[in-house]
């Protein structure tokens, strides 16, 4: 029971996907959460990676290209040819399903912008994907999206 575009915190996600027993857990502290029983996988991006937090190798080009178009990096270690690498690109054979969760900076909330369909990706190690969103962003958040990558 995840609404679309409400404002959600990680451990209200995982709640929300029929996970509690993996709130706090180190493994959904990461970008990137994978669940083997419902075929999906979940990314939560943080916009505004100037924070000390992030080190230059954690510093992931995420970004809104449109309200309906988003582009995500992979982990640095990610290859086109790894089996996580085949699972973005072949998304319409495998039926993966792939949730994108994004808020501006570290300790705000994380906005559901729904599931997205791959498009295309470059490069490997990371690899470069754009995505497109099921449904656009709120104008607001595109707004603030924006304004982040102008800065």
């Amino acid at each position: 029971p995840l609404f679309l575009h409400r404002q959600y915190m990680r451990d209200e996600v995982l709640v929300g996907l029929g996970m509690p027993e993996q709130v706090g857990a180190r493994q959904t502290q990461t970008g990137r959460f994978w669940i083997d029983a419902i075929n999906t996988e979940v990314f939560f991006v943080t916009l505004d990676k100037s924070e000390k937090a992030f080190s230059p190798s954690t510093r992931y080009e995420d970004f809104a290209v449109s309200a309906s178009r988003f582009h995500w990096q992979s982990q640095s270690t990610t290859s086109e040819d790894s089996p996580t690498g085949r699972r973005y690109v072949s998304q319409k054979q495998n039926g993966t399903q792939f949730l994108l969760f994004v808020r501006p900076k570290r300790g705000d909330a994380f906005v559901f912008l729904g599931p997205l369909k791959y498009v295309s990706h470059t490069g490997s190690r990371p690899m470069s994907i754009y995505w497109d969103l099921d449904h656009p962003m709120p104008a607001w958040f595109f707004e603030i999206c924006a304004s982040l990558r102008a800065a």
